[in-house]
């Protein structure tokens, strides 16, 4: 019996002995865990590729993904937003992604039609650029481009008659009707016609034939219309 009591507790020694080597491997292992750290960022669907109305908010937020190395979503990241072209603003220098890993932010196109572009970018280098196009907005102005003022011979044809429509920003206006009448003397090559992708629309004339002045006018949508003189001579 005596001889027995010495190895139970060697036994029970060792187990203990094995029980903490076991903990301090599970300490050490947790230890040597690496952080989760922000290290991926795209656009979200829908984001990418908008089309707006220059000096206007997209239709849709803006809005970013952010990940770690091991594709799981990072809560709690500050994103940076930064207007590269197009002359827009966003509506907060940064925002802090969710518990899902999701930035947003609202963007507004520039006054100029054409292309814009917006970097997202996280505070370790990784970054996005997101697209957008402006497009015009609703014509404001109708102004003579070239034309007026000609001289020509009495019952001849005229140079082209151009008017220009623009919007509130000098972009122009596509796809404006453009409503000429007479006003005296002239016979037109056409009583409407739709502005191109320069905003422009033009006629011809046949001045009268009898010497004299030939009055036209043009007008766009509700805007002032705008008259063009033509001497027959």
């Amino acid at each position: 019996m005596h001889n027995r009591a010495p190895h139970g507790r060697i036994g029970l020694i060792s187990l203990a002995a094995m029980f903490a080597a076991t903990l301090a491997a599970c300490h050490s292992d947790s230890s040597n865990t690496a952080p989760a750290v922000a290290t991926t960022i795209t656009a979200n669907t829908g984001s990418d590729a908008q089309t707006g109305t220059v000096g206007a908010a997209l239709p849709q937020a803006i809005s970013v993904h952010v990940a770690d190395q091991n594709n799981n979503a990072i809560a709690n990241a500050t994103v940076t937003w930064t207007v590269a072209t197009g002359g827009g603003s966003v509506s907060a220098p940064t925002s802090t992604t969710n518990a899902t890993g999701d930035a947003t932010v609202t963007w507004t196109l520039g006054n100029t039609a054409g292309p814009n572009t917006l970097t997202a970018a996280l505070a370790g280098g990784a970054s996005v650029t997101l697209h957008a196009t402006g497009t015009a907005a609703a014509a404001a102005t109708a102004t003579k481009t070239s034309g007026d003022a000609q001289s020509i011979p009495a019952g001849s044809a005229s140079q082209p008659l151009v008017v220009t429509v623009t919007d509130q920003f000098n972009n122009p206006v596509a796809n404006v009707a453009v409503v000429w009448a007479t006003v005296s003397g002239a016979t037109l090559s056409a009583t409407s016609t739709t502005t191109d992708a320069t905003g422009k629309a033009s006629i011809t004339i046949t001045a009268a034939t009898a010497p004299g002045l030939n009055l036209i006018t043009a007008t766009a949508g509700s805007l002032p219309a705008v008259t063009f003189t033509v001497t027959g001579m």
